[in-house]
């Protein structure tokens, strides 16, 4: 089995291509394989070019208090960014 590596950046417009890997038959040159990035929406995060932005419900209280906000990155992490 084998696995492609996806590169932080890549959009739908990706187009992976493969020389000389794709369907190979007798007495034919083996084609070449091609893969097209699909993005899956997420709830909070949203590509916009090459930013991603992050949207986050807060109340007036919250905003006005300046509350901090706790996040959950794509990668795992959980970063608290101050509204001040």
């Amino acid at each position: 089995m084998s696995s492609i590596h996806i590169k932080p950046g890549y959009s739908s417009a990706t187009l992976l291509h493969f020389p000389g890997k794709g369907h190979e038959t007798v007495h034919r040159t083996v084609s070449d394989l091609y893969f097209q990035i699909r993005e899956i929406p997420h709830h909070n995060y949203q590509r916009n070019g090459d930013d991603l932005l992050y949207t986050h419900n807060l109340s007036l209280a919250d905003a006005l208090d300046c509350k901090s906000v706790k996040i959950l990155t794509l990668d795992g992490r959980h970063l608290t960014i101050g509204l001040d």
